[in-house]
């Protein structure tokens, strides 16, 4: 099967010529040459030269330059190496020599390579060394970032944004998030106006997405802590490379101690007082960390095509690298293909650090049970045999392996941030799927698990119309009364209302009830205290009574209680007024004072008053 692909690649590559341009690294040494497409050759060489050429894209899409090599001779001393960028000085991809096995070979500009090119070097001090390559420009995602740069309420020193409750609506606040792209040079256009924003607020909503959408408001479900992840995509299908989280507190409600969160007494007559205490507690609440698996993805059948699939970690502290290597316990993967040889494979860090764990080597050796049947794979540090030098028979035992270069390559990466693993499928007809990935991360590497616990502080007690409050009405326990209702003239319930203060600034509010008695209550009789003046004698039958004035609200009266003849009173219900009686004598009078509707409030007073017949001097006393 794989000599068949061979032969296409074969044929391919010869009609490729007739139409295409050939270069060789001897005639173009010391240049750089734009093309995307053409053979490249070794040409006539000098032993003991060195020879360098640097291949850029003329395509402004497509920038970066692979070169697949289908045949090729190293001997002893011969090697050609690529560099990741328009010089020797740049970062080295790969070094092809007489150790190099593969059937063939393939290199590409990394995604960290902003100007796309690659360049060359080869050398050898001997004849005999060849290769057959061909030119190609690809599309490739570069390095971009995107950040919450503000929100409303405020992201707060401490990285949160914490949220008052809408009791009404029974849900958060509105919380407005906005966000904004850092982007490459790219040939085509690139901003924040143009890409599309993913808000994942991972409370069960929908993701929230558009083409420019880098402002959003939410209201979130629950009183509880949240993380929000938001993304970008291009319109070429490239993501943002590192993570943004943005955690998120929701004020929570204390809990009322309905055992000290009292009303003494419950009842009470207008202008009677109340002690009021109001306690509570706290709740904490606690993270959790959910793992991390990438999505399915195809690996159909192509020839120098890669394909990526992406995972996004979110779960570690902002800012936090990779630091040792041995903190990745395994790279796995759920794998099935029917060839082996026919792959190169990579995993990719958030900044653009790449490691290649897997070199097209294998031959037939199917991974898993193809199509359907994935066996997962687990990339380590610790193993001994990569991928290819364990392929020995017809299917590759699921397992830990060692990865092709040095796992070492991460250490540095963001943990946070979009890790890829891309696969190139190099031959014709073979096929696979890769049904899901993850990150062994050690434990260690962990944050602790998040939790935020609610303070209050009191604020102040309240009550409707008619209420008094003493001060200070911002302690745990005060006394108030009601001097009125909204409803003087019958009995009610009454509220005073309790409000507390969290750490968030939101309030919280409960409310203790107390019977206010309406003002003819007989429970609320004030009993008055009269007076109806002093005793007193004249020498007159009229005489002005003197009561004591009755309090606001209160009636009064005169009456007889006992003498010899009748009285009449100039204005009876009057506390001064003048009484006549018919004859002489000692009488009695009672003043009576009553609480105004209520006659069954009342007290009296009593008075006694001589009335002494006048002495008349025109008399004369008749002698016996």
């Amino acid at each position: 099967m794989k000599k068949l692909s061979l032969l296409l690649v074969l044929i391919i590559s010869i009609l490729t010529n007739v139409f295409s341009q050939n270069y060789d690294i001897v005639s173009n040494n010391g240049t750089t040459i734009s093309t995307c497409t053409g053979t490249f050759t070794q040409g006539s060489y000098s032993t003991g030269t060195t020879y360098t050429v640097t291949v850029c894209s003329d395509d402004p899409i497509n920038r970066h330059v692979r070169v697949f090599i289908s045949t090729y001779s190293f001997p002893s001393d011969a090697q050609l190496c690529v560099y990741d960028g328009p010089n020797t000085s740049s970062d080295l991809l790969v070094c092809w020599n007489s150790g190099t096995t593969s059937g063939s070979v393939a290199a590409q500009a990394s995604n960290m390579n902003e100007s796309g090119c690659i360049t060359f070097e080869f050398s050898s001090s001997v004849t005999g060394a060849s290769w057959n390559g061909e030119l190609f420009c690809e599309f490739v995602c570069q390095p971009r970032t995107v950040d919450i740069v503000s929100a409303s309420p405020a992201i707060g020193g401490d990285g949160y944004i914490d949220v008052c409750w809408d009791e009404e609506n029974n849900q958060s606040e509105d919380v407005t998030f906005t966000a904004t792209g850092t982007y490459p040079t790219t040939g085509y256009p690139l901003d924040d106006s143009n890409v599309t924003f993913y808000w994942n607020f991972q409370d069960g909503s929908p993701i929230q997405s558009g083409v420019g959408l880098n402002t959003v408001t939410h209201n979130f479900p629950e009183r509880r802590g949240y993380v929000v992840i938001v993304q970008i995509e291009d319109s070429e299908g490239c993501y943002n490379t590192n993570s943004v989280t943005q955690r998120v507190r929701i004020s929570r409600p204390p809990i009322w101690n309905t055992t000290t969160t009292v009303a003494n007494p419950t009842e009470i007559c207008m202008g009677e007082p109340v002690s009021l205490c109001g306690y509570y507690n706290s709740e904490t609440w606690l993270s959790a960390i959910t793992p991390q698996v990438a999505e399915e993805i195809d690996l159909p059948d192509g020839t120098g095509v890669c394909y990526e699939s992406n995972l996004v970690q979110n779960q570690f502290e902002p800012g936090q690298e990779l630091e040792n290597i041995n903190d990745i316990n395994a790279i796995c993967m759920n794998i099935c293909h029917t060839y082996l040889g026919d792959l190169t494979m990579y995993i990719q860090c958030p900044n653009g650090q790449t490691v290649q764990f897997e070199e097209q080597d294998g031959g037939g050796t199917n991974l898993g049970n193809p199509p359907n049947e994935g066996y997962e794979y687990c990339i380590t540090n610790t193993a001994s045999q990569t991928l290819g030098e364990a392929a020995s028979g017809t299917t590759l035992p699921a397992g830990e392996y060692a990865s092709y270069q040095s796992l070492s390559g991460l250490v540095g990466c963001p943990l946070n941030g979009t890790w890829v693993i891309r696969i190139c499928d190099n031959w014709a007809i073979d096929s696979g799927t890769i049904f899901g990935w993850y990150i062994d991360f050690d434990q260690s590497l962990f944050p602790e698990i998040w939790d935020y616990t609610p303070s209050y502080t009191p604020t102040s007690w309240d009550g409707l119309y008619g209420a008094e409050m003493d001060e200070p009405t911002n302690q745990n326990c005060v006394t108030g009364t009601y001097l009125t209702t909204g409803t003087p003239d019958v009995n009610s319930e009454q509220p005073f209302i309790f409000t507390i203060t969290d750490n968030f600034g939101c309030t919280h509010d409960t409310s203790l009830y107390v019977t206010v008695f309406h003002q003819n209550d007989p429970n609320c009789c004030i009993q008055p205290n009269p007076s109806a003046g002093t005793d007193d004698e004249i020498c007159s039958l009229t005489y002005n009574l003197n009561a004591s004035t009755p309090a606001d609200g209160n009636n009064g009266y005169w009456e007889l209680i006992s003498g010899l003849g009748t009285a009449s009173f100039t204005d009876e219900t009057s506390n001064t007024t003048d009484v006549t009686v018919s004859l002489y004598g000692t009488y009695t009078f009672q003043w009576t004072e009553e609480y105004l509707g209520n006659p069954g409030c009342a007290n009296n007073a009593t008075v006694t008053i001589t009335f002494n017949e006048t002495f008349d001097p025109t008399i004369t006393e008749i002698e016996d």
